[in-house]
């Protein structure tokens, strides 16, 4: 298996399923499957950037302070991101590829934020909740 041309680990493989990993240094471009030298027709693929978390801001404050998660390529091609802070999902309240906006919720401790992003999961520095 190849995407745009570069060789990826294959773990499965059936009749009708196929598991890879997309290599590091893949870009955008055609997936195609050789088998006994028979290369398929390719598919179009797109590679999702990398995101990651830079901090957070304040670090500290009491329940229904307002909290900006940054970092770089936060915005979810599914729209399915989601932030936890202390079990509790919370709803986003603004969201670029470079911060994501929380508010503490009633009832946590101190913790961290996990960011859910394109199915790549993120942990930002501790929270302090004060009362």
């Amino acid at each position: 298996m190849t995407f745009n041309g570069i060789p990826a680990p294959t773990y499965l493989w059936t009749d009708t399923l196929i598991w890879s990993t997309v290599p590091p240094n893949a870009n955008n471009g055609n997936v195609a499957v050789t088998v006994n030298g028979e290369a398929s027709n390719g598919v179009l693929f797109t590679v999702l950037p990398q995101p990651q978390l830079t901090g957070i801001s304040p670090t500290s404050g009491p329940e229904g302070t307002v909290v900006t998660i940054s970092g770089k390529n936060l915005v979810d091609y599914e729209n399915k991101a989601t932030v936890t802070f202390d079990n509790k999902f919370l709803p986003v309240l603004a969201e670029t590829g470079d911060a994501i906006t929380v508010a503490i919720p009633s009832g946590v401790a101190t913790s961290h934020f996990h960011v859910l992003v394109n199915d790549t999961g993120m942990n930002s520095p501790t929270f302090t909740v004060t009362k």
